[in-house]
């Protein structure tokens, strides 16, 4: 996260320029603070502090001022604080986001502001593909890139009958897709749950019941934690292989997570 930020913050700087030695730019930092997101959202807070104190406050040699938003990784609430960051604190760039529909939500309102956005984590497909906007840099990844991988991955394991779990909204369906796509072929199923939800147990029966080869899931933040969680206490992981990507199993949740079960 750190690294990216940095290298953001170097483009950032060509950005700007440095005309006048008494020159400021202003940053709204938004992220998910709290929320089913929120464990993301604070590590990404701390990834862009740490980056920022590296640099000693100051971006391209200029006074940097920083305010901050919460989303809530909630569309209607990221509009809210964007118009926020605009109209009242007056930035010039927009830098964080960890969910696609966010992000889609305040492509529009900061175009039409002539605000620059960096987005360290999101990467919703439009944005590489028919969405794709002057004003828009990512400097994290594009949902596809992982899903397709391990879609890949899994076929050449050898196994055959998929099942796969994600987040319902758009970074949890374009992982999926990906995923299918990767396989190359359909899968046993495809299975949604909203972001607040954090009993698993009529899902991972129902996973039981379809007896795949693996269970392939998309869960960051809180989610990762229960999922994984319930997944062991069911026991499934000697005949179900668990396979994910980084948000499942990176240091933000492994510790919580306990005992991990792995294929």
């Amino acid at each position: 996260m750190r690294s990216a930020l940095i290298s953001g913050f170097m483009a950032l700087a060509c950005m700007v320029g440095s005309n006048a030695a008494n020159a400021q730019i202003r940053i709204g930092f938004m992220a998910p603070m709290t929320g089913p997101l929120g464990i993301t959202g604070q590590e990404m807070r701390r990834g862009f502090d740490l980056a920022l104190g590296h640099l000693e406050g100051r971006i391209g040699g200029l006074e940097t001022v920083v305010s901050y938003a919460n989303d809530q990784a909630n569309p209607g609430t990221a509009v809210a604080e964007v118009s926020r960051l605009i109209e009242r604190e007056g930035v010039s760039v927009v830098l964080g986001t960890a969910a696609s529909t966010v992000v889609m939500s305040i492509v529009q309102p900061t175009a039409k502001a002539g605000v620059t956005l960096l987005l360290a984590h999101a990467g919703p497909n439009e944005l590489a593909g028919k969405e794709c906007a002057e004003h828009v840099f990512v400097i994290g990844h594009q949902n596809e890139q992982f899903g397709t991988a391990m879609g890949r991955y899994i076929k050449d394991a050898g196994f055959q009958k998929l099942y796969a779990m994600g987040l319902d909204y758009q970074g949890g369906h374009e992982m999926l897709d990906a995923v299918e796509h990767g396989f190359g072929g359909p899968l046993s199923a495809k299975t949604y749950t909203p972001l607040s939800q954090v009993d698993f147990a009529p899902e991972l029966a129902r996973v039981r019941a379809a007896k795949p080869d693996a269970l392939f899931v998309f869960y960051p933040g809180s989610a990762a934690v229960s999922f994984v969680r319930q997944y062991a206490g069911t026991g499934m992981s000697r005949q179900v292989p668990l396979i994910a990507v980084g948000a499942v199993t990176d240091s933000l949740v492994i510790k919580a997570q306990g005992t991990r079960h792995w294929g």
